[in-house]
């Protein structure tokens, strides 16, 4: 028993417990419930149950929880997937419970990197100790390409609440971008590069290169990283052989030099 990670955990609870928050959680998104003895647990026989999880089951009520920030939320499950022995059941429960926290949460959480590195490693010493049999992948995998799974898969994508929350501005992985004339006059924003490359008929990739300075423009436009520009002013802009003069400085190469090269070329 990893009493000092115990010790810590009942703390936590316990000044929650105390300075008791009493907030609508659903209009709070910053705050969340916290099952002091997760529900996940009650279905172990009592048997094969942890001393740890029967301790914390004689201090706490089985359904008790306690409001909590996101941040500390986070740090009560770290705290209980550390404190078991590995390959005890709630160990298991507890390091594949640390999934929960990955993805839009993790802004929520405000978990950093390592954070994020340490619940990956943990997730992946929980799943190498489950031995999955050559006949148990055959059968799943057999399942997920069963013409009426596959069906359904696309019908759901293809429903316009979904297709609204993964493109544009409602997806949290897409990055804006505004679209300029070539003299740098705002046209428009776009939510996404993919909702630019759609709405405008320009291919994604070359937008991006616009973006990332790698190119001055594409189908006659330029464009910008909306998190760059958030006004919707007219950008100041170059001309186009004054760009390019510039871009060949950047890259160590003079813009004499390439134009005898050229000619020496030729002849």
């Amino acid at each position: 028993m990893n009493e000092t990670l115990l010790e810590k955990y009942v703390r936590l609870i316990e000044y929650y417990k105390l300075n008791k928050i009493i907030i609508n959680i659903r209009s709070h998104p910053e705050y969340q419930a916290h099952h002091v003895v997760p529900e996940c647990f009650q279905k172990i026989k009592f048997e094969h149950k942890h001393d740890i999880t029967k301790y914390l089951e004689k201090l706490y009520d089985v359904n008790e929880t306690v409001v909590v920030p996101n941040r500390v939320h986070f740090e009560l499950h770290i705290l209980l997937a550390k404190m078991y022995p590995e390959r005890s059941q709630e160990w298991f429960k507890m390091s594949f419970a640390l999934q929960w926290f990955q993805g839009k949460r993790n802004e929520r959480c405000d978990i950093t990197s390592e954070e994020y590195e340490q619940i990956r490693l943990i997730n992946s010493v929980a799943r190498s100790c489950v031995k999955v049999s050559d006949e148990t992948r055959k059968n799943v995998s057999l399942a997920l390409h069963r013409p009426e799974v596959i069906a359904k898969r696309k019908a759901t994508f293809e429903r316009p609440e979904i297709i609204a929350k993964i493109s544009g501005a409602n997806n949290w992985h897409a990055k804006s971008v505004v679209q300029y004339t070539n003299d740098g006059v705002f046209i428009e924003r776009f939510g996404s590069i993919k909702e630019a490359s759609d709405k405008t008929n320009t291919l994604g990739d070359k937008i991006s290169q616009v973006c990332r300075g790698l190119r001055l423009s594409t189908n006659n436009f330029v464009w910008r990283f909306g998190s760059e520009y958030l006004s919707n002013e007219n950008l100041n802009i170059l001309p186009a052989h004054e760009r390019k003069r510039l871009q060949h400085k950047k890259q160590g190469i003079s813009l004499s030099l390439t134009i005898k090269n050229r000619k020496q070329n030729k002849t």
